[in-house]
């Protein structure tokens, strides 16, 4: 084998090796919110490497196949859930990094994945296919705490970022929506 194929080789492995076992099992992080306003009692999974980090990438290529390899839909939704939270917990170490711009990205793509979360859930209904209780419950419950950190994430940002947390409310109000129509 050649140097190269020998380096996909070991990539491959790398990513195979690192790929999440069980998505229950990852570490959680709490947040504390102040006290003036009613807590979500919900906990967001540690993120892992940022989205700042130079390996990034391989990250992202990580959590692509492990997508990919996940052929029940129950659990394709699961996951789509653990990444939104994953995704909302890199925005606020982002933020509290002064990198708003990469946090609102990552606010941007968790709410991506709440909706990829809503499709698949909806898929599945209309397949009657048996869908994991309180996942519903669990999704309704992540996206009040999202909403609660972006509240929060106000006070990380720039004066110049007013609009972008406005279109992040109003992306989450949205979800809120979608959320509470789903059977």
């Amino acid at each position: 084998m050649t140097l190269n194929q020998w380096l996909k080789f070991f990539l491959l492995l790398i990513i195979f090796f690192n790929l999440p076992r069980e998505i229950a099992s990852q570490e959680r992080v709490a947040l504390i919110t102040p006290p003036e306003k009613k807590k979500v009692v919900y906990e967001l999974p540690y993120p892992g490497i940022l989205a700042d980090h130079p390996l990034y990438f391989l990250k992202r290529i990580r959590d692509k196949v492990a997508e990919i390899m996940i052929v029940d839909e129950s659990q394709k939704a699961k996951f789509h859930l653990h990444q939104a939270d994953k995704k909302v917990t890199m925005a606020i170490f982002l933020a509290k990094k002064g990198n708003p711009k990469a946090s609102v990205d990552a606010f941007h793509e968790a709410e991506k994945e709440v909706e990829r979360f809503i499709l698949i859930f909806k898929k599945t209904k209309e397949k009657k296919r048996s869908i994991p209780s309180g996942l519903l419950d669990q999704a309704k419950l992540a996206n009040a705490k999202h909403r609660e950190i972006i509240g929060e994430m106000i006070k990380f940002f720039p004066d110049g970022y007013q609009q972008t947390i406005n279109q992040l409310f109003e992306t989450n109000f949205r979800l809120e929506k979608e959320l509470a129509r789903l059977p």
